[in-house]
């Protein structure tokens, strides 16, 4: 069996809300790989949808609808991220520096000194340093 079969198998199995949740899962994601005016349309309509859904209370939302009213919550954002000239950037080297500033922590467990830990981090991360002037060039 294929891995597309399996899916195809476990969603005829699911209840009607898990299906929901997954095939708008995937709208979104397909979003998110290519953001075409008319696929963000679709999925501002289906957000509109959901919101219409629960117009008094949202307690009563699945937990699938409630990720979605999120969304909806903050549509101007998601949507200015998925533009061009800005969904080049990442948190990825950040992301980096904070897991590096985490592992020395648990290294360094038992610093009696904040400013002796504020040093390796800046020793091993090279925060403070600007790395562009250090390239030795030929």
């Amino acid at each position: 069996m294929t891995a597309e079969q399996l899916v195809d198998q476990g969603l005829q199995l699911a209840d009607q809300d898990f299906r929901k949740a997954y095939w708008d899962y995937q709208r979104l994601l397909e979003i998110i790989d290519d953001p075409t005016p008319s696929k963000i349309k679709i999925f501002k309509q289906c957000l509109t949808e959901v919101n219409q859904k629960y117009p008094g209370s949202r307690s009563k939302a699945s937990k699938a609808d409630k990720a979605l009213l999120t969304l909806y919550d903050n549509l101007i954002p998601v949507i200015t991220a998925l533009e061009p000239q800005y969904c080049h950037y990442t948190n990825g080297p950040l992301e980096g520096i904070n897991r590096k500033i985490k592992q020395i922590q648990r290294t360094a467990y038992g610093y009696r000194n904040f400013e002796h830990l504020k040093a390796r981090i800046y020793l091993q991360t090279y925060l403070g340093k600007d790395t562009r002037s250090s390239v030795k060039t030929a």
